[in-house]
Order: structure tokens, then C-alpha cells, then sequence
């Protein structure tokens, strides 16, 4: 029967087994290719069905399960071009393991041509060195995303009798919250500053509106950001984050149908297979009295941790900092201060001089 041979390589502080099959071509094993970005096989299978652009050459393909010489064992070898499709589709999904892979084995395959090109020899061993410092140097790049999660929930400033009176004011056009803007305004205007930050990127979301739809709902968070990879308790966690820009101000049922009827965050963690996801609210003045006793009352504990409500200010404040923290040019950074202003410079509405003796 004819078998592959195995051998080992390494990666910098990485090990990667590869085969050589009959014909002299090189195979991978679909399951390490799978683990190496922090995944399993299953999710290599999922991408061979998938309609992600780069899985569509390899539609037709069913991997090779050979047997191994001197082993008692049968492993699925896929192609190497195969698994870099696989890891690039994962790093422009935000995998952080995978855009690291990607990048130092792109790093070292041209080092090696240009030693070549200089005359220029070195020891695996010294490879493996400059290899764990490329490592080193993409992971610092990343972001921890906690600047984001330490933003405390914003809950207005009424007391609830001025609540009551200034809720009728609070129309869903945002008319008496940010004059003349709308919901599409806002989203865009984020999406395009999360742009020019270093480490920050904001999308719509188009794959979750499916998974949404098929629990027919018809809304689904307006924008999702990249995944993050943080460190707690020494171990390596993931997280993503989705945005929604709810109404002027967020309600209590407004929480309650994120979580549990279109349940955002259950549907996240499982499509994108992360440790954490974080559900981030933003209205121009935040979250209302009843929304706050409802996420500390009545949300699971878990589901708690996981929602934040800021207001709009915060929400573009916090982008605006990633802005100036990336550039070094100030009369850009006025500018794009200046852009946003709008969204900075909104005023809370105050509450009539008489409020009305009867309350909800």
C-alpha cells in the first residue's frame, strides 16, 4: 500500500509536521492545520463547504487519508496552499494566530531568498531565532481590546421623575440628541474613523444578519470589530465585539430582545468560536434608570459581564483617541476632530420646569 513520510519542522517556537506523499508532493495534516490558529479540523472541513473566496478553488477537493510509513495510523493531508488559504481566511477574520503565521512565514520565505541573493548562510537554528523574534514583533502589533471593556456602562443623570417627563421628548430620529443626524450617519462616520486607527476596524455586519434572519428577526448588530486576543489569568482568551446604535436612549426591552430574543451574544460566541463576546450598545444619552436595574437584576451573570451601554460621546471619543494615538500629523488630527464634533458636542435635554404629578 502505498504510505506518506513524515518529518518535522520548525516554525520558530512552533512545530510542524509535514508529509511528502508518493508522488514527491508536500501535504499538511488537515487536523494540526486546523489547531495551529487555535481551531480544530471541524472548522477546515467547514471552510472546504464554505462560500469564502478563498476556499472556492479548492470546492472539488476531498482530502487524502493515507497511511504513514512505520506508523499504525492514517492522516488526512491536505495541499499547503490549502492550509494558507485556510489561515488567510482566518486572519481576515481577525485570528490573531493565524495573521501571525501568515506573516512570519512570509517574512522568513523571503529572508531566505535574499540570503541566497547576499551570499549570506545561516543555521536552522539562527532561522528559528529570527523566526520567534517575528513572532514576537507581530503579536506586539495586536490590540487587548481592554481599553474598550473598561468603558464604564453610561446611565442618565435623571432621577426618574425627570425621566418620565423627558421621555416623550426623546424621539427616534435622534431629533432633540444629535440634530440632523441619522442612524446611518453614525454608523458610517464610525466605520470611517475606526479606519484611520492603528489597531481598531469596524464592519457591517453582513454573515450574522443571515444567522439572525433565520431566526426570523429582521435586525442584527450594525457593525462587528476584529478579534482580539487578551491575556487573563495567564492564559491566551479571544473576543469580539458588536456594536448596535440603538434609539436615544437604550430601554430595558431593548437589552432584553439583544440577548434573549435575537440572542446576539450566544449567536457569536458559537459563529465565530471565541471566548468572549461583548455586545456594546450606543445612544446618545445611554441607558435609561430601567435598563440599568434590568442588566443588574435580571440579566444572567455571564450575559451582564458582557454588555456595556455608552453614549454616543463616549462611543466617538474613544474612536477619536485610537485616531490621535496613530498619527502623528496635529493639523490631521484637528481635522478629524473637527469632522466628528457633531457627534462630541450633543447637549442632554433638560427636563421641564414643571413635571407632571403623574408618573408611570
Amino acid at each position: 500500500m502505498t504510505k506518506a513520510r513524515r518529518a518535522t519542522i520548525e516554525l520558530g517556537d512552533r512545530v510542524l509536521q509535514v508529509f511528502q506523499l508518493p508522488d514527491g508532493e508536500y501535504g499538511l495534516s488537515q487536523t494540526q492545520v486546523g489547531e495551529l490558529p487555535g481551531k480544530d479540523e471541524n472548522y477546515v472541513r467547514k471552510f472546504l463547504g464554505s462560500k469564502s473566496p478563498e476556499a472556492l478553488p479548492y470546492k472539488d477537493f476531498t482530502p487524502v487519508k493515507l497511511p504513514v510509513e512505520g506508523e499504525r495510523t492514517r492522516i488526512n493531508l491536505i495541499p499547503i496552499d490549502l492550509a494558507i488559504a485556510f489561515w488567510t481566511k482566518e486572519a481576515t477574520a481577525g485570528n490573531v494566530e493565524a495573521a501571525r503565521l501568515l506573516g512570519a512565514c512570509a517574512v522568513e520565505s523571503i529572508e531566505r531568498r535574499a540570503d541566497k541573493a547576499f551570499g549570506i548562510e545561516r543555521t536552522e537554528a539562527e532561522r528559528n531565532q529570527r523566526l520567534v523574534a517575528t513572532f514576537q514583533r507581530l503579536g506586539d502589533y495586536f490590540p487587548s481590546g481592554r481599553d474598550l471593556i473598561s468603558l464604564p456602562t453610561a446611565y442618565t443623570h435623571w432621577n426618574l421623575d425627570e425621566y418620565h417627563a423627558i421621555a416623550p421628548l426623546l424621539s427616534r430620529d435622534f431629533k432633540y440628541g444629535i440634530p440632523g443626524q441619522t442612524h446611518g450617519d453614525m454608523v458610517r462616520q464610525a466605520i470611517l474613523l475606526a479606519a484611520r486607527t492603528k489597531d481598531w476596524r469596524l464592519r457591517l455586519e453582513s454573515e450574522f444578519h443571515f444567522l439572525v434572519l433565520r431566526r426570523k428577526n429582521y435586525r442584527y448588530p450594525d457593525m462587528e470589530s476584529d478579534i482580539f486576543t487578551v491575556s487573563i489569568d495567564g492564559e491566551e482568551k479571544r473576543l469580539i465585539f458588536l456594536f448596535d446604535c440603538k434609539d436615544p436612549i437604550v430601554e430595558e426591552d431593548d437589552v432584553k430582545e439583544c440577548v434573549y430574543d435575537r440572542k446576539y451574544l450566544s449567536l457569536a460566541r458559537r459563529k465565530y468560536g471565541v471566548d468572549y463576546a461583548f455586545l456594546i450598545l450606543f445612544a446618545p444619552f445611554g441607558a435609561s434608570p430601567y435598563a440599568q436595574q434590568y442588566i443588574q437584576e435580571s440579566l444572567a451573570p455571564e450575559d451582564s459581564r458582557a454588555i456595556r451601554i455608552i453614549t454616543v460621546k463616549q462611543f466617538f471619543q474613544f474612536l477619536n483617541d485610537r485616531v490621535a494615538e496613530n498619527m502623528e500629523n496635529s493639523t490631521k488630527k484637528a481635522s478629524i476632530t473637527k469632522e466628528i464634533n457633531r457627534f462630541l458636542n450633543y447637549e442632554f435635554p433638560k427636563p421641564p420646569q414643571q413635571l407632571p404629578k403623574n408618573h408611570r
